[in-house]
């Protein structure tokens, strides 16, 4: 798994492990591993922000047992939509079409950023930025909720 995945992966079971620890029993959320890839699942919350494949590809090029097998995980806990995070070099030419057989198709895409070390320029913007707390994570599940096609169980 490339850097950037596995900070993301440990965002996400970060997530999921504050979420246990507040005993939230309206939302259920568990992480299932199948070969190399992670999925995060929650029947509760069908949006593409909680219901993801991580590290897909990550030690092997996927097969289509192992992509059927993740279908199905999200297919039992009634979750319309996962999103797969794919690192395409692993893949190899036949991506589309092995994605295509296990029953996955191309919905939406998901763009990380980058950048090298080095001094940040001094951003120009009229809009303030400032840490929320929790008076304020009302506001902000109103922003990200529809963003991510969240529904009112996650807010």
């Amino acid at each position: 798994m490339n850097e950037l995945e596995r900070i993301e992966f440990q965002a996400m079971r970060g997530w999921h492990d504050a979420f246990a620890a507040a005993g939230l029993s309206n939302f259920d959320w568990e992480l299932v591993e199948i070969g190399d890839a992670v999925c995060s699942v929650s029947s509760s919350e069908p949006g593409i922000l909680v219901n993801r494949g991580f590290s897909l590809g990550s030690e092997r090029p996927p097969t289509l047992e192992q992509l059927v097998a993740i279908r199905e995980v999200y297919e039992r806990a009634n979750v319309p939509r996962p999103f797969l995070q794919v690192l395409p070099d692993n893949f190899g030419a036949n991506r589309e079409a092995l994605l295509t057989r296990a029953g996955f198709r191309r919905h939406r895409a998901w763009m990380k950023f980058t950048r090298g070390p080095g001094e940040l320029p001094t951003p120009r913007s009229d809009l303030t930025i400032r840490r929320i707390d929790s008076n304020r994570m009302a506001d902000f599940a109103a922003i990200v909720a529809p963003a991510f096609d969240m529904t009112a169980a996650s807010q």
